[in-house]
């Protein structure tokens, strides 16, 4: 381990601030920028951007995680390579055409529309992605070198300071590729701190999906395993975690409260109000919360209830 002085740290203050000043002069992106999921989280976060690092998104079934996953990388305006272990990477594209064209998932699916139109909205979507980069992780092994390797020849590629990585989810991703690990605990572990290494030794923005349920709280912090212990939020620099109220049927939307467990890049024990169009796959700050300032919900005693945030 090489020790860091005074003045190493003195020139990396000293770097963020001119990279901070380069972004207000010039329009450059500062890290991936999070006003295009949600203006609630990217304003309880230093710069607005997931930083540097590993991040960790934590859900249930039905909350949204990978729709959250696609929307942040499809416009946080760096290039963004998304790993996706569970879905293939055309029903990836199918979501994002749905969110950016606004056709709802039955319109690409019943016959609603016909082939040339759906071909018409793949393209526009298409042409208006060029720093987005699916990657169909669900077969293959794809290892912490392979990812090193993939993300910075992407940057590269469009000559970018920042990228972002995203791996959905971290469970089918260790499954794969940490195979010889017998213990599911002991893979999840090694794959948290693998992943942790690689983002900050190649000064990546990884954002990690990773599956969860509501009992798994864990003295105020999230579970990876559903149980045990709570190396995701140790582990992490920015840790969010979804929970999903009762289906609107009126609005068809999902009301969804983000939780902000454990942040080193902004103040953290605090839940914002969203929601989810599963017919679009767009996540959007819930309306009745916008109208109030700031768009926040305490968390008590680290954990929360059902009835707490959606009553």
């Amino acid at each position: 381990m090489r020790s860091v002085t005074m003045r190493d740290l003195a020139a990396a203050l000293v770097a963020a601030s001119e990279r901070r000043e380069r972004s207000r002069v010039c329009g450059t992106p500062i890290g991936p920028a999070l006003a295009g999921f949600s203006a609630s989280l990217a304003g309880a976060v230093d710069d607005g951007v997931l930083p540097v690092g590993m991040s960790v998104f934590l859900g249930g079934a039905g909350a949204g995680k990978t729709a959250a996953a696609s929307q942040i990388a499809s416009t946080c305006g760096v290039p963004a390579m998304l790993i996706s272990c569970e879905m293939r990477a055309t029903a990836i594209l199918e979501r994002i055409v749905a969110r950016e064209a606004s056709v709802t998932m039955h319109a690409l699916r019943d016959g609603t529309l016909s082939p040339r139109e759906i071909r018409a909205h793949v393209d526009r979507v298409v042409a208006d992605q060029p720093l987005l980069s699916i990657v169909d992780g669900g077969d293959l092994a794809i290892g912490v070198a392979d990812i090193a390797e993939r993300a910075n020849a992407w940057r590269a590629a469009h000559h970018a300071e920042h990228i972002l990585v995203v791996i959905d989810s971290i469970q089918s991703w260790a499954a794969v590729s940490l195979s010889g690990i017998d213990s599911e605990y002991e893979r999840l572990d090694g794959a948290f701190r693998a992943l942790r290494a690689l983002a900050n030794r190649e000064q990546i923005s990884l954002l990690v999906i990773s599956e969860r349920s509501l009992g798994s709280l864990t003295n105020g912090l999230p579970s990876a395993y559903g149980k045990g212990g709570t190396s995701s939020a140790y582990q992490s620099e920015l840790s969010v975690c979804f929970a999903a109220g009762e289906y609107d049927t009126l609005r068809a939307v999902t009301p969804i409260v983000a939780s902000i467990v454990k942040s080193r890049v902004g103040p953290q024990g605090f839940g914002f109000a969203m929601e989810f169009s599963g017919a679009y796959m767009r996540f959007a700050d819930a309306e009745r919360a916008a109208r109030r300032a700031p768009n926040v919900i305490p968390i008590e005693h680290g954990g929360y209830e059902d009835k707490d945030l959606f009553g």
